[in-house]
């Protein structure tokens, strides 16, 4: 058996940083956190994650998507954050943030591409000897809003896929 090379391979054909219609430009508005896509406009919590998402006119969260810790049988909430916009394109937006809870420092790195998806990089770092008993990505939805869904983990061939539970 012999491998051979194909013209399209190591190569930048189709690689391009044009947003192609129907989508539209990235547009980010710092003051108010915001930012916007085709449809949909995400308004960014401190934390970097998303405080609302509006779409068709309509919010689809019940409050703010929250990352919720529970260490030495105590629940514990998020100490106050930093957020900034990292870079803008109108393609593709990123954002950092760092805050706490408890002895846990997280850092947070999202990335928006025009198409509206968002990708949060989670850096965690455990200050402390306080075991951690439950750490969960709360994604608070307003009922009738969002009634599907297909989340990704980090495997592939078993990620779920249907209607949200009540």
């Amino acid at each position: 058996f012999e491998r051979g090379r194909f013209d399209w391979e190591n190569n930048a054909i189709g690689i391009t940083n044009e947003v192609i219609p129907p989508f539209t430009p990235l547009a980010v508005d710092r003051r108010a956190r915001t930012v916007s896509c085709v449809l949909r406009t995400h308004t960014m919590a401190p934390t970097g994650l998303w405080e609302q998402v509006r779409a068709a006119g309509m919010d689809l969260l019940a409050g703010p998507v929250s990352l919720e810790m529970t260490a030495g049988g105590r629940t514990l909430a998020a100490s106050p954050a930093s957020f900034s916009f990292v870079s803008t394109a109108p393609n593709r937006v990123a954002a950092k943030s760092s805050f706490r809870i408890g002895e846990l420092a997280v850092g947070n790195r999202v990335e928006f591409d025009y198409d509206g998806m968002m990708k949060a990089t989670l850096s965690l770092k455990k200050n402390g000897k306080t075991p951690i008993d439950r750490l969960s990505l709360a994604i608070p939805l307003k009922a009738g809003r969002a009634r599907l869904m297909h989340p990704l983990g980090d495997g592939m061939r078993f990620n779920y896929g249907g209607a949200v539970p009540e």
